[in-house]
């Protein structure tokens, strides 16, 4: 069973001596771990100042000049500087590796299936280079499946109108659009040129045949073309978004519309919500973030420990 574990940037500004919240949340097809990590722990530990200074370049004199009695003792400064240099680094690595050992203690325990853990990490924490040295310290690779039928698929519970905007395209689309074509009013569908396969062709007119139901294809030269397409809709519409591409123009879509980005992009999620046009935005790294007790079954670390 994968374990997932979820990084977040807690803002909380109430002081902690722990450098992080933990829950754990235990699903039919996997385990998450919703990891919070503190603000001001994040600050104190200054992650992001000490990687600069770890991978700061140590510029020394010329090589090949000439060593006379002036350039011996330059020499002799070097040598020394670059000792004092080696030994603070050392020094910041071993501080850097303690404090992820704090929050290692914490959750690795709660690992069932260590082998099969994935890390996704919110946007906010990457940008204080936590990301970075986390992946140092645990080895466990970064999630990159989220288009994969298996997690986005459970996004499209989430489709309330008849009618669907289509950016890209999966596999299982076709299977999907075809169980919803009976009362389906429109359906637009902009895929890149490489994604027009024939099966997709064979499709557009099977579901003309069979149901009456015209698709409105936009077919790109590349994916770099999306954000120049214009997305329109008169009625709400359900976007099913695989486009990667998080600077998409949206003012003309009706507010009551509903955004299933598959790609989980914390970018596209600020701009859709924080737009002059806010969708309803839906996405697994959305899902996992806003995890609450009553919704899944919880098992999460207390007075005793922790329940399995």
């Amino acid at each position: 069973m994968d374990t997932i574990i979820y990084f977040y940037l807690d803002r909380k500004n109430t002081p902690t001596t722990q450098p992080c919240t933990l829950e754990r949340f235990r699903q039919e097809r996997y385990i998450l771990l919703k990891i919070g990590v503190n603000r001001i722990w994040i600050e104190k530990t200054q992650i992001k100042r000490s990687l600069e200074f770890l991978e700061e370049r140590v510029v020394t004199g010329d090589e090949g000049e000439t060593v006379g009695e002036g350039g011996f003792f330059r020499r002799r400064r070097e040598k020394r500087k670059m000792k004092e240099l080696a030994r603070r680094r050392e020094s910041v690595k071993r501080q850097l590796w303690n404090r992820l050992g704090e929050v290692g203690t914490l959750f690795y325990p709660m690992l069932d299936y260590p082998d099969e853990s994935y890390c996704v990490y919110e946007e906010a924490l990457k940008n204080t280079g936590f990301h970075k040295l986390w992946q140092k310290y645990c080895g466990f690779p970064e999630f990159q499946d989220y288009v994969q039928d298996t997690w986005s698929r459970p996004l499209l519970q989430y489709v309330e109108h008849p009618s669907y905007l289509i950016l890209g395209n999966a596999f299982y689309m076709q299977e999907f659009l075809w169980e919803k074509a009976q009362r389906m009013k429109s359906l637009q569908w902009i895929v890149p040129g490489k994604q027009y396969t024939r099966e997709l062709a064979e499709f557009e007119e099977d579901i003309c045949h069979e149901f009456g139901l015209t698709i409105d294809m936009h077919v790109l030269q590349s994916a770099q073309e999306y954000r120049r397409v214009r997305l329109r809709s008169r009625l709400p519409v359900n976007i099913i978004d695989f486009s990667g591409e998080a600077r998409l123009q949206t003012v003309e879509l009706p507010t009551e519309s509903i955004w299933l980005d598959m790609c989980s992009m914390d970018e596209k999620q600020r701009r859709i919500e924080d737009g002059k046009c806010p969708l309803r935005y839906f996405s697994l790294k959305k899902q996992w973030k806003q995890s609450q007790k009553g919704r899944y079954h919880l098992d999460t670390m207390g007075k005793n420990g922790y329940n399995t």
